[in-house]
């Protein structure tokens, strides 16, 4: 649907321009006029003054918060952080993310692409996803371009590339550069993330998350403590996504470019402040903890391979071909009947009906929702699904449904068997739904997940 602000917005162009966007409209459920918010306005730091431009998003936010719509699609990154100060947290959407959130409403998840680290040199400067890099870094005074810092650097010095899919067709690509040097007057232990690239042809379907998670996971298996990368001061859209990721604006810091510089710690400095559970987990995650309560969430083989295909015992049997993608942020939907779930907390997710049940994978909760109207779960649950609609309507149609937002923390190496947690305390008998882990069990975790690298 489209607001009456957005009507009046695009009906502002010249009168033979206006006549088209017209006809355009006329496909389009438009809504009718709602009153101002001047609530919002005042939350979301509209300007006293309204102009033409403010007062149609002052509409279109108006609108939305009647609750006509379930989510505010906009590439208008200003309208997104006012309409976010107003509460509207995830369901203000960019279009990529709003492609992003419909995509597994509607079918099965795709299949995600292999990762793999290959050398710089390997990957032919023809392949197509080059042509926008080469149009985001034009030759300057100084620059020689992107094919010849790419010749020069990234082939000639042999750099590592972390991919997605092929090295002569990469779907997403990120080069990495240890530095030693002290650069932006950071410690030693720093990894640059060069370029950080997905296809666009493949906008919108989790592979940014999926490849950096690759880039942290290869940061700590070579100890490096440190990640930070160059951006532009207008990528709004990247700043945002970023900063979703515990990526932080280093104060004073640019490139010769007028690049801004963003930082993100693996672990907390010694004179850190420390965070809630869940505060750490943005800043210092994936493969970084606080373990204060947990939860082991028993998962049947079926569900266990769709929402968490890494963790599958047998995907190295065929390398190259199974999927390896996990979204850091993610969402479980069950029928469990419990109120102890709450943001911060750990799940121990068990994989159980194929053999003997372990635990494979840890993460972190963000949110839960418990409900059985379908459309407040599938708006919860937003981008996070690998549900479709039509199996979360099925699910609520048996009652209460119990949906948990959480963050990926990590995936064991070595799964702990039902037989190993029991004799430490984590958990008792076979667990058949979510079951707290015991104080004694906790102070194992703590260890477990503070030795893994």
């Amino acid at each position: 649907m489209l607001s009456h602000g957005t009507r009046s917005d695009l009906l502002r162009a010249k009168p033979g321009r206006r006549e088209r966007r017209r006809r355009q409209l006329d496909k389009y459920n438009v809504l009718d006029q709602v009153p101002l918010n001047m609530d919002a306005a005042r939350q979301g730091e509209f300007p006293t003054v309204l102009n033409d431009n403010t007062r149609a998003d002052l509409e279109v936010l108006s609108t939305f918060l009647t609750g006509a719509a379930d989510w505010l699609i906009t590439n208008d990154a200003t309208l997104r952080r006012r309409a976010k100060r107003c509460g509207a947290g995830e369901m203000v959407l960019s279009l990529d993310e709003a492609l992003d959130t419909l995509h597994p409403l509607i079918s099965l998840p795709s299949t995600l692409p292999a990762v793999d680290t290959v050398q710089g040199y390997t990957i032919p400067l023809s392949a197509p996803i080059f042509e926008t890099l080469r149009a985001s870094y034009p030759p300057a005074p100084g620059d020689p371009g992107f094919d010849r810092w790419w010749h020069d650097k990234v082939a000639g010095q042999h750099r590592d590339v972390i991919i997605l899919g092929s090295s002569k067709n990469p779907e997403g690509l990120a080069v990495l550069k240890p530095e030693d040097d002290h650069p932006h007057g950071l410690p030693v232990g720093v990894l640059k993330i060069c370029t950080f690239k997905v296809s666009d042809d493949f906008q919108g379907t989790k592979r940014g998350e999926l490849l950096l998670k690759a880039v942290i996971d290869y940061a700590r298996r070579n100890d490096r403590e440190h990640l930070y990368v160059e951006v532009m001061p207008d990528a709004v859209a990247l700043l945002g996504w970023l900063d979703d990721f515990g990526f932080k604006a280093l104060a004073a810091a640019n490139t010769s470019r007028g690049e801004m510089v963003l930082v993100k710690d693996l672990s907390p400095q010694p004179s850190a402040t420390p965070l809630s559970p869940l505060e750490h987990s943005i800043t210092y995650g994936p493969g970084s903890v606080v373990v204060e309560r947990a939860h082991v969430v028993p998962i049947k083989a079926g569900w266990h391979h769709r929402l968490l295909p890494e963790a599958d015992r047998q995907q190295d049997l065929f390398p190259g071909v199974d999927p390896c993608g996990n979204a850091i942020r993610k969402a479980y939907l069950c029928r469990a009947n419990t109120g102890l779930v709450q943001p911060g907390n750990l799940l121990l997710f068990l994989r159980t009906g194929s053999g003997e049940a372990h635990i494979t994978s840890v993460g972190v909760v963000e949110n839960i929702l418990r409900g059985e109207e379908p459309d407040a779960v599938v708006r919860f649950v937003g981008s996070r699904t690998v549900y479709t609609a039509a199996e979360i309507a099925e699910q609520c149609s048996h009652g209460p449904v119990l949906a948990i937002r959480f963050r990926l923390d990590r995936v064991l190496a070595e799964p702990w068997t039902a037989e190993t947690v029991r004799s430490h305390n984590v958990m008792n008998g076979t667990a058949q739904t979510i079951a707290r882990v015991p104080k004694e069990g906790v102070l194992w975790l703590r260890k477990q997940l503070a030795e893994w690298r």
